[in-house]
């Protein structure tokens, strides 16, 4: 990806023509907006604005901004805030606190709407990414409601940690056994917050909430960030939109941004919660079973997680409801409830058989956490390509090519007739000899994609939009393997076994 930097100076210097001659002459003398303190460093994405992350287009068609009906008499300025509303941001892509998510310096709205050039202040977009990620990551991981998440706080008295004794189990599943013939165990610690949940007014009706490790290390560095700022997180009361504002009082919590001397205000409401939600999820084509387009909520979030948590990691449904909905029976339906209901949620499980589920599925959601981050290919992954590769050979004694490398378990291919490419299948071993055929194939998927949505063929759109992001992945790990070779410490196998796919000295 290929960014310039510049400063508020030296683009005016370098785009006179979009300028009056007093802003020209301010710049070059450093007055105005243009002194030392407010000339401040933004980047402009040289590429085009589908290669730009995940929000290229936000940036092209100047969404990241609050609209304003004072400018609606603008050219193009309705329609974009009509394009900004259908895609769930009511005033725009912006928070209402100042310097969050979009610069607080209104010179840099005005400097995109005088070109076409992707330009943003990466400081102000770095914040409301940290703190749109710690959102999403919490109500996908405890099924937080938006006022529970604008609780999350540094207060003492509401974190809570828990030491819990495991086993430690093998390879096989089962428990290790040290020397003695004991199993053997580790102490891990379970992170909760105590927070006012839904239907609760008191002090003594908080609920503990897990915090998985990934959710405490963003949250982590969404207080070394207000430290920074600050030296202090600022004790802050809650904005008065929070639905639990009656009832709680300054504290200091974690979400919020340029909070004022008093206090007073300071603290995410819940439109800005809400705008970082759908802004780290934008892109994320979700769709009910009749094609109605869904649009980001908390509420959303909190049942994807517990439909997740019963179907794919088997947590029994009295803990889901005890720890992840925080459901009780008598607040839900108003009377006492039924043997069979209070055996659902209750009865089942003890308390500390409630603390060992929730801790087993934590271990899970880490793993799960670990398996979203993107990371670059290690010495150790690309020799286990080699290694792949080698007991290939040594079974059919021939390298087995595919479209954008080689087979890595040819004869029993898991994607039965439907190759595509090999795309997204684990044992696909990249060639980066064959990136042109990569860049090609993601050419001629991005225009089907583009031909698809255009016939409102929503779900076919989405799927060519799969493999465009599958092959920006294979060109991305195919740089990787040129720059490992390059360097000497990765030496791919198929360049020294023979094969049929490849003409003696190495040429393709």
């Amino acid at each position: 990806m290929n960014w310039v930097l510049w400063d508020k100076t030296t683009w005016v210097l370098h785009h006179p023509d979009r300028y009056s001659d007093d802003s020209v002459s301010h710049a070059k003398l450093g007055k105005e907006a243009y002194i030392p303190e407010h000339n401040t460093f933004f980047v402009q994405f040289d590429g085009p604005a589908s290669d730009c992350l995940w929000f290229g287009d936000l940036v092209e068609h100047r969404l990241l901004q609050k609209f304003s009906v004072d400018r609606l008499r603008q050219e193009g300025y309705q329609e974009r805030w009509q394009s900004a509303r259908q895609l769930g941001f009511t005033d725009g892509c912006a928070c209402g606190r100042p310097g969050l998510l979009t610069s607080s310096d209104s010179w840099f709205v005005y400097a995109a709407e005088r070109g076409d050039e992707l330009s943003f202040e990466p400081e102000s977009l770095y914040r409301g990414i940290l703190m749109g990620t710690t959102l999403a990551m919490l109500a996908l991981s405890n099924g937080s409601r938006m006022s529970e998440l604008l609780q999350v706080s540094w207060n003492k008295e509401r974190r809570v940690t828990r030491t819990e004794t495991v086993l430690v189990l093998g390879d096989n599943g089962q428990p290790r056994l040290g020397e003695d013939g004991k199993p053997v165990t580790r102490q891990v610690k379970l992170h909760f917050q105590h927070l006012l949940p839904k239907g609760a007014k008191s002090e003594e009706e908080r609920q503990l909430f897990p915090l998985s490790k990934e959710v405490v290390r963003l949250l982590g560095e969404v207080k070394q960030m207000l430290e920074e700022t600050h030296g202090d997180i600022p004790i802050v009361a809650p904005a008065r939109s929070n639905s639990k504002y009656a009832y709680l009082g300054p504290e200091r919590y974690l979400f919020q941004w340029d909070a004022s001397p008093n206090g007073e205000v300071g603290a995410l409401n819940k439109q800005d919660a809400q705008t970082l939600l759908r802004f780290i999820l934008h892109g994320l084509d979700l769709y009910t079973a009749t094609g109605k387009p869904i649009r980001v909520t908390t509420h959303v979030l909190r049942h994807v997680m517990a439909t997740h948590a019963r179907h794919h990691r088997n947590v029994p449904p009295e803990a889901i409801a005890y720890f992840f909905l925080h459901h009780r029976l008598r607040e839900l339906t108003g009377r006492e409830p039924s043997l069979p209901e209070v055996s659902e949620y209750y009865t089942l499980m003890t308390e500390e058989q409630r603390f060992a589920i929730i801790r087993a599925d934590l271990d899970e959601q880490e793993e799960i956490d670990h398996a979203l981050l993107q990371a670059a290919p290690t010495a150790r992954d690309l020799e286990h390509m080699n290694e792949e590769l080698r007991i290939i050979f040594e079974l059919w004694h021939a390298l087995h090519p595919t479209a954008l490398g080689y087979c890595g378990c040819p004869g029993l291919c898991p994607r039965g007739n439907d190759r595509a490419l090999c795309l997204g299948c684990s044992y696909l071993v990249t060639d980066p000899e064959r990136i042109g055929a990569a860049r090609s194939w993601r050419v001629s998927y991005a225009k089907q994609a583009e031909l698809l949505e255009a016939q409102g063929n929503a779900i076919d759109a989405r799927q060519a939009r799969i493999k465009v992001q599958l092959l920006d992945d294979v060109i991305n790990v195919m740089r990787l393997q040129v720059q490992a070779e390059a360097d000497g410490t990765y030496i791919p196998l198929h360049k020294v076994l023979p094969s049929p796919h490849r003409k003696p000295g190495g040429g393709a």
